[in-house]
């Protein structure tokens, strides 16, 4: 008799240090740059984190989950642009669990962590209202809106470059123009050619480097060109050479198109920081929440699924009372792939994480289904939050 379990478990190695410091640069902009900087001396460090539909991703040392203390920085941070606050609150972070990313240098700009830790964010707002109980509300549907245009356009350079690739979404290769430096030797990349020079007659590109100039165009303008090319010609002949077009870019993009010509939504792509990012929201997309759901569900899979050709599932086995067992688990190198895994295993169906219902209070906290009705973080919160509505009824 052979019995398979799956072991939601995730036990990885890392280089962690009691000295850790932050570098702090002014830039040609005259804007502080934060920059963690790993000193070492090193040593080598096994986490041990675990799984459960209940409480989230635990720290077995500590009993605290993981993913919930990330969100709430993060959240912290965008609430009250407190920098301080925010960088010594990873540096706790980075002490319990070293840095977030496998065969990291002993240098990572605080952008990137940034980075990461909206990924992370978006990825967890986009599964809980997923989850949610049908049919959406307007406010639900509306912020899936945002975590749509926010995964089109998401920038993976940082996470690459700190040693976690992942193939970020075709639209903004697209916006930065690294396919076509890659296709630049190729002399039938005439679908990328094409597009390349419609998208630069719109004399709309912000370069992101002064001494290097390299365009980067405006979201919308990526958009409605490559609906042009796709209207155009042959999908299958653009898909061939631009291999890396699936049929959820175009699913994401005829939406998208959508959307900019009959005016549901406007974008905008800072031409500082050069994200892209929902401005306004003009339309009631509660009709088209099945839609919207599907086409969120297809972009949070991209990011997940990633992470799976690098921790590839396993098949443990083991012999006990005349029975084999067998046991899938996943090897993971590094926090940041243990947290994308536990997402591939949860069930967000009316699980998921929220914000704490105390004003001004940004932390985030796991709930399941026999807590759907809690709203405080903690208890204090709760009690916190019943003497202020005491007193307002007085």
């Amino acid at each position: 008799m052979k019995k398979l379990t799956l072991d939601t478990s995730f036990t990885y190695k890392c280089m962690t240090s009691d000295f850790f410091d932050i570098n702090t640069h002014t830039n040609s902009e005259s804007k502080k740059e934060y920059t963690f900087v790993f000193n070492g001396p090193y040593y080598k460090s096994e986490r041990e984190l675990f799984f459960s539909q209940s409480h989230g991703l635990i720290d077995k040392n500590t009993k605290e989950e993981v993913v919930s203390q990330l969100l709430s920085i993060y959240n912290t941070f965008h609430a009250d642009s407190d920098e301080k606050k925010y960088t010594d609150s990873l540096l706790n972070i980075f002490k319990k669990y070293g840095p977030f990313f496998d065969n990291c240098n002993s240098r990572v700009p605080a952008i990137v962590i940034d980075n990461y830790l909206g990924l992370i964010s978006h990825l967890c707002n986009a599964l809980t209202i997923i989850g949610a109980t049908r049919p959406l509300n307007k406010l639900q549907c509306d912020s899936l809106i945002k975590d749509i245009v926010f995964f089109a356009f998401y920038d993976c350079d940082g996470l690459e470059s700190a040693g976690q690739r992942i193939q970020e979404m075709p639209f903004h290769t697209l916006q930065r123009e690294s396919y076509y430096e890659y296709k630049a030797y190729d002399s039938d990349c005439y679908f990328s050619e094409l597009l390349h020079n419609e998208i630069r007659k719109t004399k709309t590109y912000i370069h992101t480097d002064e001494y290097q100039p390299r365009p980067f165009y405006l979201a919308h303008h990526v958009i409605n060109e490559l609906f042009s090319l796709v209207e155009s010609y042959d999908c299958n002949a653009i898909k061939e050479e631009m291999d890396f077009l699936s049929d959820d870019t175009f699913l994401t993009l005829y939406f998208l198109k959508e959307c900019l010509d009959l005016n549901k939504i406007e974008i905008k792509t800072d031409k500082e920081s050069t994200l892209t990012y929902v401005q306004q929201i003009n339309y009631d997309f509660t009709p088209e929440s099945e839609k919207i759901i599907s086409i969120a569900e297809s972009l949070v899979y991209h990011f997940l699924n990633a992470t799976s050709s690098r921790c590839a599932p396993a098949i443990r086995t083991s012999f006990e009372n005349n029975t084999t067992y067998k046991e899938l688990y996943f090897p993971v190198n590094s926090l940041f792939d243990a947290i994308l895994e536990s997402f591939l295993l949860s069930d967000f169906t009316n699980n998921g994480y929220r914000t704490c219902a105390l004003e001004n209070c940004t932390n985030q906290f796991w709930t399941n289904k026999k807590q759907s009705k809690k709203k405080y973080c903690c208890r204090a919160h709760a009690r916190t939050a019943a003497t202020h509505k005491f007193r307002e009824e007085q």
